[in-house]
């Protein structure tokens, strides 16, 4: 015998203790449709976010790439005055110090 009950709790203790054999069935809320549309924008969501930080990174790395080469360009290159030489030197060690913390606080984080 199959009796349905829509109940807001459920004691195991009784369930356990009456020997009954019970089928619990715990249904979703939504409808298929609003469920196949939520998850839809959320893949759409998840998409852009995952573009927007490729664009960031990739952004980011270009400069990050030019400002090396012109630093090591200026530090190497023999017209540089001294004066020049002196002010490139904390920013390619800046720039060196950052990609070191990024790359290793991705390999901590396990990214």
């Amino acid at each position: 015998m199959i009796v349905q009950h829509d109940i807001d709790q459920l004691d195991l203790n009784e369930v356990v203790s009456s020997r009954q054999e019970y089928k619990l069935q715990v249904a979703s809320p939504e409808k298929p449709e609003e469920l196949a549309s939520r998850l839809l924008m959320q893949q759409a969501d998840a998409t852009h976010a995952r573009w927007r930080a490729t664009a960031v990174y990739t952004v980011a790395l270009t400069g990050l790439v030019a400002m090396t080469i012109m630093c090591v360009y200026i530090i190497l290159s023999p017209q540089s005055s001294a004066e020049n030489k002196a002010w490139v030197q904390p920013i390619l060690a800046a720039l060196v110090a950052g990609v070191s913390g990024f790359a290793l606080k991705s390999k901590i984080a396990g990214e």
